[in-house]
């Protein structure tokens, strides 16, 4: 049920709002939002918020969410703690809103830049359809999103320019490639703020365990597979953990087996 009053402070929100070309590209590109709070980016919860009106999907703005993960309004367990790390600033221009965005095609180059100890998998190789999606304002926080981090057994891989994206044919374990995301705090100010993850609409929550390294994981699916218009597609799973402070997601459409073993395989 929609908040009327959350809604209109959204809307009020929303007249003064100026999208950035890239919040432009995200919008209907997402499935889903991390919600990160951060008391000089109200005009970016707000650009948040867009994503979830536009899709249909009723979303209160991220400075009203506490810092869980949450599927359609379902917490599920808490995951280990997140909290700042020291890492380098990125190279770069920000916006008008302080962000500064670049995509990079290495991880390991990225990781060498920021200076800190990131999980990695000896599934994932450096190849040529790595896309690593940089989003930080240098002072609270840091998101780093590896397109195409594992590719398992796709293939006949197609760029599509305008979404900087790349298209790929399934294979019969992966049927899809596997992206890496991860939410990194950069000042205590931020580890003291909301930074909520929320899946609406087509998802559901799977299960918690813990993982042969002994992260508390928590995973959750679309529930597209239940319309008879995608009968017999594998659904997109997502794991979500926390390592040394750092959270990952791992998101892909694969068996539930297969994302447990690449959570395992995160050292």
């Amino acid at each position: 049920m929609q908040d009327n009053s959350v809604k209109s402070r959204i809307d009020s929100e929303l007249e003064h709002l100026k999208l950035t070309d890239s919040m432009k590209r995200n919008i209907g590109n997402r499935k889903y939002r991390k919600s990160v709070n951060m008391r000089r980016f109200t005009k970016i919860v707000a650009a948040f918020a867009v994503v979830f009106i536009l899709s249909g999907v009723t979303v209160f703005a991220a400075r009203y969410l506490i810092n869980r993960v949450n599927v359609n309004n379902e917490t599920l367990p808490d995951l280990d703690s997140m909290y700042a790390v020291d890492a380098n600033l990125i190279s770069g221009e920000p916006d008008e809103y302080g962000v500064l965005e670049k995509t990079k095609n290495s991880y390991k180059e990225v990781k060498n830049e920021l200076g800190i100890s990131l999980l990695d998998s000896d599934l994932a190789v450096e190849n040529p359809y790595m896309r690593v999606n940089i989003q930080t304002d240098n002072q609270n926080y840091c998101i780093l999103t590896i397109s195409n981090y594992i590719l398992g057994d796709t293939s006949n891989y197609q760029f599509v320019e305008d979404y900087n994206h790349y298209n790929c044919d399934p294979g019969e374990e992966y049927k899809s490639t596997i992206t890496l995301q991860e939410d990194i705090i950069l000042s205590k100010e931020q580890e003291e703020t909301e930074w909520s993850t929320d899946y609406l609409g087509y998802y559901q929550y799977v299960e918690s365990y813990i993982s042969a390294q002994g992260y508390k994981v928590n995973i959750v699916e679309d529930t597209l597979v239940d319309d008879d218009t995608f009968s017999g597609v594998v659904s997109e799973k997502c794991a979500i953990f926390v390592s040394d402070g750092v959270r990952y997601t791992l998101r892909g459409r694969i068996s539930l087996e297969t994302l447990k073993e690449l959570v395992d395989s995160m050292k």
